[in-house]
């Protein structure tokens, strides 16, 4: 919909074509085509977008075609212009994870790299993937990491408690594998408190836990505009699997992470970080 200064309202598709999306007349005798505005429209559009990844990834889960569609999205500059009066918290309430593309879903570019795994985990458990950063990332104009979860667990009908299992992340950074395991993992009374991750280690993702971990689908990002050099070439990103009411008949618990490395200059990131991958693998 378009909000038209001259009349003082919000104008629809079925008044205002350009506001709206291109579909079949209902009298096709009379009409081929209109345009129409509703929500209706979305579940098509993003079924469509879903299908020309799983053409690109036949093998990909639901799980990963929906982070890929999360973490290819992005909200129009006009919305952002227009709403950001009103703060995050109502863009995100107006305009959910944005505007898909479908391209950007499926492909990486030379400054822009898409990484992504499929698991499971087991209840209560968590898994720790290294993610590397090179050299060039850590330095020198605006950088971004966004991350974006999927997971499918058993759900109830009623909004009170909907979800069997849920699940969470974190990316954390300048500090070692040992010390990550030991924070996170569970511990018996008399092992005593776990030891604590300095908040500076810590990627302020936005939006924060409370937002976003009430969904299965997640996506948070971060942006650097200082240099990083101080945390290494390695950050890690931890993933947990918390039990729910359907512990009692569910073991392991199905996800997709989708991780995005942006940098606005245009440098050859993507090389930079496929030779990384290939030399330790």
């Amino acid at each position: 919909m378009v909000f038209d200064p001259a009349v003082g309202r919000l104008r629809l598709g079925e008044d205002l074509p350009t506001a709206g999306v291109l579909t079949l007349h209902h009298l096709f005798l009379d009409r081929l085509f209109t345009a129409g505005s509703g929500t209706s429209y979305a579940a098509p559009r993003v079924a469509h977008k879903a299908a020309q990844i799983l053409a690109r990834f036949p093998r990909a889960s639901a799980n990963l075609v929906r982070a890929l569609l999360a973490g290819a999205a992005r909200i129009p500059d006009e919305a952002q212009l227009r709403l950001q009066t009103l703060g995050d918290d109502a863009m995100r309430s107006i305009c959910g994870h944005g505007a898909v593309d479908s391209e950007r879903a499926a492909y990486s570019d030379d400054h822009r790299v898409v990484l992504y795994a499929e698991d499971e985990l087991a209840l209560d458990h968590f898994a720790v993937y290294q993610l590397p950063i090179p050299e060039l990332f850590q330095s020198g104009g605006r950088r971004s990491i966004r991350v974006t979860l999927a997971f499918d667990p058993p759900v109830r009908h009623t909004r009170a408690d909907y979800a069997g299992i849920g699940m969470n992340f974190r990316l954390v950074r300048g500090c070692g594998p040992d010390l990550i395991f030991e924070h996170f993992r569970r511990r018996t009374q008399e092992e005593g408190r776990q030891p604590d991750i300095d908040n500076r280690f810590d990627c302020d993702l936005k939006p924060g836990p409370r937002e976003r971990e009430r969904g299965t689908l997640q996506t948070a990002s971060v942006t650097f505009t200082r240099g990083t050099e101080a945390y290494g070439d390695n950050y890690y990103l931890i993933v947990r699997c918390d039990g729910g009411w359907a512990g009692t008949f569910e073991t392991q618990q199905r996800f997709a992470i989708v991780v995005e490395l942006t940098h606005e200059a245009e440098v050859q990131l993507y090389e930079r970080l496929r030779a990384r991958v290939r030399l330790q693998g």
